[in-house]
């Protein structure tokens, strides 16, 4: 399945639903792009919804770690949630989930950012 991905607005946090396999640097510059129109234009809470995305290698883990620190570096932060067993197996092996705030569901990603 082929990459793509969407941008949501919501509770005043930007929502990135990934979809299909991350696994070309052109995919994830594409991406890179999008995260950077969202960061410079003031959005520094972010959420990755993991969903939809099948699998990723590096290139795809980098796009995350980048975020991560530009966000904080902003005052906000990156979560991450509703990571499948395969991606979940990926973030344990990368240590990402000591790295990462992961939840199971977008609303409770959703949350991480109330409670700021």
């Amino acid at each position: 399945m082929e990459f793509s991905f969407e941008i949501q607005e919501h509770e005043g946090s930007t929502i990135f639903l990934l979809n299909g396999k991350l696994l070309n640097d052109g995919d994830s510059l594409n991406l890179n792009d999008a995260i950077d129109q969202e960061i410079d234009s003031g959005s520094n809470q972010l959420i990755f919804d993991l969903s939809k995305l099948e699998s990723c290698n590096s290139s795809g883990l980098n796009v995350l770690i980048r975020t991560l620190t530009k966000t904080r570096t902003k005052n906000g932060d990156t979560v991450v949630c509703s990571v499948n067993k395969n991606l979940d197996k990926l973030f344990a092996i990368t240590k990402l989930n000591e790295i990462f705030s992961l939840y199971t569901a977008k609303n409770e990603a959703l949350t991480h950012f109330k409670s700021k």
